[in-house]
């Protein structure tokens, strides 16, 4: 997902790297370096109950910073807030945390009725009552499908990792219209760092629950959105094992992302991997995000895609008409069953500001094939020509990617050559939430003919890589009232957006 900046009465600009100076030293076990200075650094005492204080604390800190596990189910994210089990689903372009108030939501649909609705409700237990709901600040978030809400502030209790972390910061929701999607409301859990500290993760880490501001996805490489393990604080790989990627600001949008770099994509295969002399050089920035289903391409690499799979049906005696790839008047990428296996292996390349020599990136059929039925397939692409591109869940599904927030690395490796699978996720969701990108049945083809249709809906700026009907909640502005003191432009998203607040 990709927001525009925030709206306030002053531009505020705040590299997130400024945020974050403390650094960590050898041997520090999880500590700070100021605490390893007088633990480690300061001279022999005599006091064996010194000794074994010191020790005892080290042990502690390394039991405590440990990474904490959660499921991702089809993006979906279960978690249990003052007793209260809420499935939010996972989206690394922002920082909002936020769950739907059951008393306001039982209040317009009646009591019972959050027993229907799959992300669950949360219900303010008496140690942190909601008498005031009504009268709180609201915070309202509008999206570019013509969706929206309002939540508030709340804090309550985390249960996760055996532990109960009391005092975190989450917004409910208390208002949610959804008159185009007619969708039912879902709860968020956003990785993003986000104004003053107010981020999941951050807020982890200042209590000390978390050793680092850092996530990791791994997920596994087949399935509708993504399944697998979400890890907060460290990488369950060896640094040694991931390629790091350092991550790059866009010049325009001042958002920090990656950089790619764009090739004449010819598709590659396994009989012929693309040499350094085919490219042509062409970078753009790209996020990284969980919350998006599609990997984005821009229209020249769609038409060298769909002659590429001309191309290989004729070498095998076949004929590629009607067309073996082509896009619906939403903006939905599909293929026939009968070219599924022509479809290519998808080849990128990640540059980063360090100079270091160039990631490959291959992003195979299993990966970015959503959902088929018995005539056709339907594809997590999205074709667009924007100078900010987005890698979804075709990515995550492709590579076990570590993101850290205070180095501003990225670190990755394909899911494939990983020593240790990832599991199945030790939950299910109840009920299974329905994905808002799930594409209805699709209808029979009115023609042969394809063609490259354009967008429906004219986007704005700040959603140039949108697309309304393949793409979960994408949000398209969010205003605070002027009773709120403006915040801080933090960077959002797992690429790390910089947001700017303007008047």
């Amino acid at each position: 997902m990709k927001f525009h900046p925030r709206r306030a009465t002053t531009p505020i600009k705040q590299n997130c790297a400024h945020s974050h100076t403390s650094t960590r030293t050898a041997g520090s076990v999880g500590l700070w370096s100021d605490k390893v200075e007088f633990a480690l650094g300061s001279t022999p005492v005599s006091s064996c109950m010194r000794v074994l204080f010191y020790s005892s604390h080290l042990v502690m800190a390394r039991r405590r910073l440990a990474p904490l596990t959660l499921d991702i189910v089809n993006n979906y994210v279960p978690m249990t807030l003052d007793g209260h089990i809420v499935n939010l689903y996972l989206d690394s372009a922002t920082s909002e945390w936020l769950v739907m108030s059951g008393e306001a939501y039982e209040a317009e649909h009646g009591e019972g009725a959050c027993r229907e609705l799959a992300s669950g409700c949360y219900f303010c237990p008496p140690t942190s009552p909601c008498e005031d709901l009504h009268q709180r600040i609201r915070t309202p978030v509008y999206y570019c499908d013509g969706d929206s809400l309002e939540y508030v502030k709340h804090a309550g209790t985390l249960s996760i990792g055996g532990m109960n972390v009391s005092g975190l910061k989450f917004g409910l929701i208390v208002n949610y219209t959804s008159s185009v999607s007619k969708l039912p409301p879902s709860g968020m859990l956003g990785l993003a760092l986000g104004p003053y500290g107010s981020s999941m993760l951050e807020q982890l880490r200042m209590r000390d629950v978390i050793g680092e501001v850092s996530a990791t996805i791994a997920g596994t490489d087949i399935g509708e959105g993504i399944t697998g393990e979400l890890l907060l604080g460290h990488s369950a790989e060896s640094l040694a094992k991931l390629t790091p990627v350092k991550f790059s600001t866009h010049p325009t949008y001042e958002q920090r992302c990656l950089t790619l770099l764009r090739t004449d994509m010819k598709p590659v295969d396994n009989r012929s991997e693309r040499s350094e002399g085919d490219f042509i050089v062409d970078l753009v920035h790209v996020l990284v995000d969980t919350g998006s289903s599609t990997l984005d391409l821009t229209r020249r690499e769609f038409e060298v895609m769909l002659n590429e799979m001309k191309r290989r049906v004729e070498q095998d005696g076949g004929n590629p008409s009607p067309d073996p790839l082509w896009i619906d008047n939403r903006g939905v990428v599909w293929t026939s069953t009968l070219f599924r296996d022509y479809l290519p292996i998808l080849g990128f390349h990640l540059v980063d500001s360090s100079g270091s020599r160039p990631t490959p990136i291959r992003i195979y059929p299993k990966h970015y094939i959503r959902e088929c039925w018995s005539e056709e397939c339907v594809l997590d692409l999205l074709v667009d020509d924007s100078d900010l591109s987005c890698l979804g869940h075709p990515f995550f599904r492709a590579y076990y990617t570590y993101m850290n927030l205070t180095s501003m690395m990225l670190y990755l490796t394909p899911n494939a050559a990983r020593s240790r699978p990832t599991p199945k996720p030790r939950v299910s969701l109840r009920p299974t939430p329905r994905p808002r990108w799930r594409l209805p049945t699709p209808k029979p083809r009115q023609s042969t003919s394809r063609i490259i249709e354009p967008r429906p809906v004219p986007k704005p700026r700040w959603c140039s890589t949108i697309s309304v009907t393949s793409r979960p909640t994408p949000r398209l502005r969010e205003s605070k009232p002027e009773s709120s003191p403006p915040s801080a432009a933090f960077p959002s998203g797992s690429c790390v957006l910089q947001r700017e607040e303007n008047g």
